[in-house]
C-alpha cells in the first residue's frame, strides 16, 4: 500500500528524492514484508519493480539490487513502462544499483561487484 501511495504522490509531483531518502527504513520494511508474500502472488513482481525504483531513489543501493535480483530480467512494469524504451530504463536502473553497491570480499580475498 505504501508503494502505491508513493506512486500516486509522484504522479502529482509531490514526493521528490528528499522524501524518498528519508523513507529508507520504511522502504526496507516494505522489502521485508514482500519477502513474506507467496512467490506465486500475481502482484509481487509489480510491487518489486516499484520498490526497486524507490529504493534506488532513496540511495539504498544494496536493497535495490536485491530487489532487482529477485525480479530477474523481466521489466514489463511501472515505472520502466513510462519510458520510451522500458528495457533500457530497467537496465539503466539495475546498473546504477550494481554500480553503487558496496564491494564485497570473496572468501579468497578478491573483490567483485555483486550482480
Amino acid at each position: 500500500m505504501y508503494l502505491h501511495a508513493l506512486r500516486e504522490l509522484d504522479s502529482r509531483g509531490g514526493t521528490g528524492g528528499a522524501r524518498a531518502r528519508r523513507s529508507r527504513a520504511l522502504l526496507e520494511r516494505v522489502a521485508w514484508s514482500l519477502g513474506q508474500v507467496a512467490p506465486d502472488n500475481e502482484a509481487l513482481p509489480r510491487l518489486r519493480h516499484l520498490l526497486a525504483h524507490y529504493l534506488l531513489e532513496a540511495r539504498s543501493h544494496d536493497a535495490a539490487l536485491e530487489q532487482f535480483r529477485l525480479i530477474g530480467r523481466w521489466c514489463g512494469a511501472q515505472p520502466w513502462n513510462e519510458s520510451d524504451d522500458p528495457v533500457a530504463a530497467f537496465d539503466h536502473a539495475r546498473g546504477l544499483a550494481a554500480k553503487h553497491v558496496k564491494r564485497q570480499a570473496h572468501p579468497k580475498g578478491t573483490e567483485t561487484m555483486p550482480l
